[in-house]
C-alpha cells in the first residue's frame, strides 16, 4: 500500500497547488494527507474485511484438495451462507457450490451432490464464454455423480450436453475436448456397450493427439483403453495395435516400472489370449513377474495372481512343468489368506496332475478346492479376468 499512498499523496499535492494560492498551500497540503490517509485506513480494513469473508472458501477448497472431504464441506456449507448474506456475484457462489458438491460426492453423498451442483447450474444462465466453460464442467461433476452411481445413460446424456456446450464456444479448449470426449467413451464401455464406445474412443484418440501429442503420455492412456474397448469388443486385431503402441508410449514417458506399463501389460496378454497368440500372452505375463519382483513394495496378492494365470496359460501350451512352478508359486502365496482365488488355483494345478498322470495329487488337490470352496462359498474365480478395463 506504501508505493500507492504515496503516488496519491503526489498526486493530490499537485492537484491542489495548481488550484490554491501559495498563501494557501500547507492548508491544502494538511487536506490532501488527511484524504489520503483515511483513504489508505479505510482500503486496509476493506481488504482484512474482504480476506475474511473468503477465508472459508479457500480453507474449504484446501480441504477437498487434501482429501478431507467431511472438513471441507462444513466450511464450504459456511462459506456458502456467509456468500449468500454478503452479496457475492453468481459466478463466486456457483464455485462454492461446485465444490461443495465435490466434497459430498466424495462422501458418496449423492442425492445432495446432485441437488448442489444443480444450484450451482442455474446460477449461469449465460452459457457463452467463461460461464459456458464454468458451465460444461459443472456438467461435468453431474455426469461422475451418475457414474458413480451407475448410472451410466444419465451420464452420457450429460457428457453429451457438455461436449456439445463447449464445441459451441468462441475458443474450445482442446484438452478439455479430449477429456470429455474420454469421459463419454469410458461412460459406454463401463455401461457394458462396447461398440459404441469405440467410436467415442477413436475421436477422443484424435482430439488427444491434437492437444497433447502423439507421444505424450495422455496419448498413450487413451490408446490403451481404446485397446481396451476393441478388445471387449470383439476387435482383437486394432486391440493389439493400439495396446502396444500404448506401451511404448508408456514405456518412453512413464518408465519401464510404471504402474501403467504393469496395467498395459495386462490388457496384452488378455488381448493376446483371446485371438489366440498364446506364447505372446504368456510373453507378457512374465514380464509383469519380472517387474513385480523388482518393485519393493510391490503386492504380494497381484503377483500370486499372475503365477495363477501363467499356470493356466503354460497349461495350455502344454509346458507342465513350468505350469506347476508357477502355480505352487500361487499356491505358496494364497496360502495366507485362502478363498476362491486359491481354490481356482488348485483346480489348476489338478488338471496338471492329472495330464501328468498323477491322479493321487490331482484327486488331493481337487478335494482340498472342494473343501476351501464350501467353507467361503461361490465358486472357482478367475482373478485376472477381474482385472480393471
Amino acid at each position: 500500500m506504501g508505493p500507492y499512498r504515496a503516488l496519491l499523496i503526489a498526486v493530490t499535492v499537485l492537484s491542489f497547488l495548481s488550484v490554491a494560492g501559495m498563501r494557501e498551500i500547507r492548508a491544502s497540503l494538511v487536506v490532501a494527507i488527511l484524504f489520503i490517509n483515511a483513504f489508505g485506513w479505510g482500503w486496509e480494513l476493506f481488504n482484512k474485511w474482504n480476506t475474511r469473508r473468503n477465508q472459508l472458501a479457500v480453507q474449504g477448497e484446501r480441504e477437498l484438495q487434501v482429501g478431507n472431504y467431511s472438513e471441507a464441506e462444513k466450511s464450504l456449507a459456511l462459506a456458502l451462507t456467509e456468500a449468500n448474506s454478503s452479496g457475492f456475484s453468481a459466478g463466486k457462489r456457483a464455485a462454492i457450490l461446485r465444490n461443495l458438491a465435490e466434497a459430498q460426492r466424495k462422501q458418496s453423498k449423492f442425492a445432495e451432490a446432485e441437488q448442489t451442483i444443480q444450484q450451482a447450474i442455474t446460477l449461469l444462465p449465460d452459457r457463452s464464454g467463461q460461464d459456458g466453460s464454468q458451465c460444461a464442467d459443472y456438467l461435468d461433476l453431474l455426469a461422475d455423480i451418475y457414474r458413480d452411481q451407475g448410472n451410466y445413460p444419465q451420464a452420457q446424456t450429460i457428457l453429451q450436453e457438455s461436449l456439445k456446450l463447449e464445441e459451441s464456444l468462441p475458443k474450445p479448449d482442446a484438452e478439455r475436448l479430449a477429456k470429455r470426449r474420454q469421459k463419454l467413451a469410458l461412460a459406454y464401455h463401463h455401461a457394458g456397450d462396447h461398440a459404441a464406445a469405440v467410436p467415442h474412443f477413436d475421436r477422443a484418440l484424435e482430439l488427444h493427439e491434437q492437444a497433447f501429442g502423439p507421444d505424450h503420455s495422455e496419448t498413450g492412456k487413451m490408446l490403451s483403453e481404446t485397446g481396451a474397448a476393441l478388445h471387449k469388443a470383439g476387435d482383437h486385431a486394432e486391440a493389439l495395435r493400439r495396446l502396444e503402441r500404448a506401451l511404448q508410449i508408456q514405456e518412453k514417458t512413464l518408465g519401464g516400472d510404471a504402474p501403467e506399463v504393469t496395467q498395459g501389460l495386462y490388457h496384452l496378454a488378455l488381448a493376446y489370449e483371446d485371438s489366440g497368440q498364446l506364447d505372446q500372452a504368456a510373453a507378457q505375463y512374465e514380464r509383469i513377474v519380472q517387474l513385480r519382483r523388482r518393485q519393493v513394495s510391490g503386492n504380494e496378492l497381484e503377483l500370486a495372481e499372475v503365477f495363477f494365470y501363467l499356470a493356466r496359460l503354460y497349461l495350455m501350451l502344454n509346458r507342465l512343468a513350468l505350469a506347476e512352478e508357477m502355480a505352487q508359486s500361487a499356491i505358496l502365496i494364497m496360502d495366507r489368506k485362502p478363498g476362491p482365488e486359491l481354490a481356482s488355483t488348485l483346480e489348476i494345478l489338478a488338471k496338471i496332475y492329472e495330464r501328468s498322470d498323477r491322479r493321487k495329487e490331482a484327486a488331493a488337490a481337487k478335494e482340498r478346492a472342494r473343501l476351501i470352496l464350501n467353507s467361503v462359498g461361490g465358486g472357482p474365480h478367475d482373478p485376472m479376468r477381474q482385472a480393471p478395463a
